[in-house]
């Protein structure tokens, strides 16, 4: 004898998705998550971003970073970042570039103001003493 499935109430899922729609809150919280996975996780006392830095960068991620990036590396480029104090106090520096074209093509310097100086303090003052990590997933949250 078949299963009867149990009605789906098509009224209550649409509703969800308004509220989804409505609610910039909700996309927000998915990018601050995505951007705690790209650089927070299991990195170094020198990497780790603080939670106040990434909540600096989730408003920019999708709207200013991603499509800059997609520009000029494509969608499905595997991409480099180093994280670096400023020259300004409270000012970080994220360089993001292709490793497979770091001698044909220029990377993508992103300079984030306001912030507090103990959130620079553990980066390193200088480019070269930057350590380099690999970008994953730095466009799933970015409809492609």
């Amino acid at each position: 004898m078949p299963r009867m499935e149990p009605r789906r109430d098509k009224e209550s899922e649409f509703r969800e998705l308004g509220r989804e729609k409505a609610n910039p809150e909700n996309k927000r919280g998915r990018v601050l998550d995505s951007l705690r996975h790209i650089f927070g996780g299991n990195r170094s006392a020198e990497t780790y971003l603080s939670e106040s830095v990434l909540e600096k960068l989730t408003p920019i991620w999708d709207t200013t970073i991603v499509p800059v990036l997609m520009a000029e590396f494509g969608a499905e480029a595997s991409l480099n970042v180093i994280f670096y104090a400023g020259s300004v106090p409270g000012q970080l520096i994220m360089e993001i570039w292709d490793p497979r074209y770091a001698d044909r093509k220029p990377s993508q310097v992103f300079k984030l103001g306001g912030l507090a100086d103990y959130e620079t303090r553990r980066l390193p003052q200088e480019r070269s003493k930057a350590t380099i990590m690999s970008l994953e997933d730095w466009n799933s949250s970015f409809p492609i």
